[in-house]
């Protein structure tokens, strides 16, 4: 008979607080800067256009670390909730 797998709730607690360390100051800061230049794209339409190309190289770099803390997170719920 094959026995029960154990759960390292240690570790999935470890990827979760890992996770949320890295998705919420970078959700934060990309989310305020993009904030900032799509404000600044309707409250002055001429140079706040350019401000645009700001927001797009501030998704570019915020968005992969977003997205790994994001991962993070979900993988160490699921490890939680027992699933494999």
């Amino acid at each position: 008979m094959p026995e029960p797998v154990k759960r390292n709730i240690a570790g999935a607690i470890a990827l979760l607080v890992i996770g949320l360390v890295i998705l919420i100051p970078s959700g934060l800061c990309t989310g305020v800067m993009a904030g900032v230049g799509i404000w600044s794209m309707f409250t002055q339409p001429g140079p706040g256009a350019a401000a645009m190309s700001g927001t797009t190289a501030v998704l570019t770099f915020g968005g992969p670390f977003i997205a790994g803390g994001a991962v993070l997170v979900w993988q160490g719920i699921k490890r939680l909730r027992g699933r494999k």
